[in-house]
């Protein structure tokens, strides 16, 4: 087989299997994960049941190990996804989409 095929052969495996990430746009640095995600009511209920299960987490009485590790660091993780997920531009938008409302009223 021929360096190209192969490496055709690997960007066509690239495309079908690795999905999960997109490269971002604005810090190349990075990517993006992809989530299949309905609705913006499915976002807020996703966020709501992580920091949830964050609060039944530090309730428990845990003892660290060396598979799972320290739980507030894990703890502090996932908080720090939750704060990456809140749809703060969305929210930007319906503030303003709200205050052209109120003056096409008057």
């Amino acid at each position: 087989m021929k360096q190209e095929d192969t490496k055709q052969d690997i960007q066509e495996l690239i495309k079908r299997h690795l999905t999960l990430l997109e490269t971002n746009p604005h810090n190349t640095d990075k990517s993006i994960i992809i989530l299949p995600i309905g609705s913006y009511k499915e976002v807020i209920e996703l966020i709501l049941n992580l920091q949830k299960t964050c609060i039944m987490a530090l309730q428990a009485d845990y003892i660290s190990n060396t598979y799972i590790g320290d739980p507030n660091v894990n703890i502090q993780a996932v908080l720090e996804f939750i704060t990456q997920l809140m749809p703060y531009e969305e929210m930007i938008f319906l503030d303003e989409v709200k205050e052209i409302m109120k003056k096409t009223e008057n």
